[in-house]
């Protein structure tokens, strides 16, 4: 008899012991600084927290305070994590939230990300009272995401804040390919070679008899000169071999005649050109 109160006993003592050293009601606790086994008395990391789930301790209490990260949290399905804990009593409360706060090094590439927590394929997940925050993206075409879930199914997620910072600028652009080709420009005026205009025709012939008769035609105008030194614009000389050929232009009406009743001039002649 005596032996089997003794055997009892020692039964008792390990399952009490068992029962002390695992995670209490297959519940795992976590604190901003905690470093323990996960226990109310000795809560540990989050971190620490996730890598202890498994079938059965699948739900994870998260005591008030700011848990800083500078990777993204990976989600495990089944998993069910609650914030606003009381890291003594761990009796839940709205006193206090329970803040992520996700940096922005450790960019994830392809694209460019940075993200706090991840689900991607999972199924049966919980996330309750917890708040995200996510730093403005540095470098350039970064992207923030307080939550990326893809391909998820039968997950709840309630009383959940999540703020992701400002995605950085895009990259620049490349260069534009060059425009067509633009229209020829109008003709430009003619050139002067300097010429001092039109050259006066010569005078009207005189009047005779009542002045019923018209006076003379005008005068042509001059024909180009050539010069083996020109004097013109410059204001210099312009020795040869540089020969610069001219153009005359119209000489000017004749002028009326002369009498009493004069006629009028004849029109003017016309130029030349070498």
């Amino acid at each position: 008899m005596i032996l089997k109160t003794r055997y009892f006993l020692l039964l008792v003592f390990m399952l009490i012991s068992t029962l002390g050293f695992s995670q209490e009601c297959n519940i795992i606790y976590v604190s901003p600084n905690g470093s323990g086994s996960g226990t109310q008395a000795a809560p540990t990391s989050f971190l620490n927290g996730l890598a202890l789930v498994s079938p059965g301790v699948d739900h994870i209490r998260m005591a008030s305070g700011t848990y800083d990260i500078s990777n993204t949290i990976n989600l495990i399905g089944g998993v069910t994590i609650e914030g606003g804990f009381d890291a003594v009593t761990w009796v839940k409360s709205n006193n206090a939230a329970t803040l992520i706060h996700r940096d922005n090094t450790n960019v994830t590439a392809a694209p460019d990300r940075i993200v706090a927590i991840s689900a991607v394929g999972l199924t049966n997940f919980q996330l309750h009272d917890l708040s995200i925050l996510v730093d403005d993206a540095g470098g350039s075409g970064v992207t923030t995401y307080g939550i990326h879930i893809d391909g998820c199914s039968n997950y709840s997620l309630s009383r959940v804040r999540s703020s992701a910072g400002n995605g950085s600028n895009g990259i620049d652009g490349l260069a534009g390919v060059d425009g067509v080709d633009g229209v020829d420009g109008v003709q430009g005026q003619n050139g002067n070679n300097c010429g001092g205009g039109n050259t006066a025709g010569g005078a009207g012939g005189s009047s005779w008899g009542g002045g019923t008769s018209a006076g003379g035609n005008g005068g042509d105008g001059g024909p180009e000169g050539t010069s083996d030194r020109l004097e013109c614009c410059t204001g210099g000389f312009i020795p040869l071999p540089y020969i610069v050929d001219g153009e005359s232009f119209p000489g000017l009406p004749g002028q009326d005649g002369l009498g009493p009743n004069p006629g009028t001039g004849g029109p003017e002649g016309p130029g030349y050109e070498n």
